[in-house]
């Protein structure tokens, strides 16, 4: 399967339930809503659903690159690559996202339905308060039997 063959498989994004989908960009994941729009931005890394929740861990792209003090940029992606910094999300599907648009922060504020980015050890508390199965593993993620990879050259048979 060539590159563009395989993104045309994603015309929809995977379904994965209530209008939620996962879209590869750029080759990275990112989550969207139908009508919230992109939920959890690029690079999501690894995730997990059921009918009721959607779980993601997040390599935040931006957030690493705008903290570095270097100005080269492929010095920076050597070092966004090297990175161990995650951000963890729940969707829980069960309540209707709602929103507000900061102009303090340039950004959308989801106040429910949306739940992060939390540090590993509060995306656990979080996991334990919204009754998240323990099923539901951040783990290699799949779709018509093959992994969503992260990288464009994964992809290419």
């Amino acid at each position: 399967m060539g590159l563009s063959n395989y993104f045309d498989a994603f015309d929809e994004g995977m379904p994965v339930g209530k209008e939620y989908y996962i879209y590869p960009y750029k080759g990275k994941n990112l989550i969207n809503h139908k009508k919230g729009g992109i939920l959890i931005d690029t690079d999501v890394v690894t995730w997990d659903f059921d009918s009721t929740h959607i779980i993601a861990k997040q390599k935040p792209f931006r957030d690493i690159m705008d903290t570095m003090q270097e100005t080269n940029y492929e010095k920076k992606r050597r070092i966004y690559k090297k990175s161990n910094i995650y951000h963890y999300w729940i969707i829980d599907k069960r309540e209707e996202l709602e929103s507000y648009y900061d102009e303090t922060i340039k950004k959308r504020v989801y106040t429910k339905g949306l739940y992060g980015p939390f540090t590993r050890e509060e995306y656990w508390e979080k996991r334990r308060e919204l009754g998240v199965q323990d099923s539901l593993r951040l783990r290699e993620t799949r779709w018509r039997g093959r992994p969503l990879v992260r990288t464009q050259q994964a992809v290419i048979e």
